[in-house]
């Protein structure tokens, strides 16, 4: 989500995916990132052995995708917008063969 709301009732903005935050998830099988989320930490999604569909990046601006990379044989797309930052950064990096990048 773009937003969560805390215990205590106050809304705040997901800035960032934090580095193994759903490493080895089996029950993962695809993942859309919030409008806001700047940085996707180190192997954030890594042997996430379901996902086998879609990553979603919503935000304009990831200017650190370090490693938004997968362990898994599965075909994945990884969609960002047209134009955005996001789009070179990943480009720049050593995506497996199994990834492919389109913008919308």
């Amino acid at each position: 989500p773009a937003t969560f709301e805390s215990d205590n009732g106050t809304w705040y903005k997901v800035t960032e995916i934090a580095s193994k935050a759903f490493k080895n998830d089996e029950k993962l099988k695809s993942v859309t990132i919030g409008k806001h989320v700047k940085k996707i930490g180190k192997e954030a999604f890594y042997n996430c052995t379901a996902l086998t569909g879609t990553i979603t990046i919503n935000s304009m601006g990831v200017t650190n995708a370090n490693d938004l990379l997968f362990n898994n044989n599965n075909n994945i797309v990884v969609k960002v917008p047209a134009g955005s930052t996001t789009y070179t950064t990943l480009i720049n990096s050593n995506l497996p063969a199994n990834v492919t990048i389109e913008t919308f």
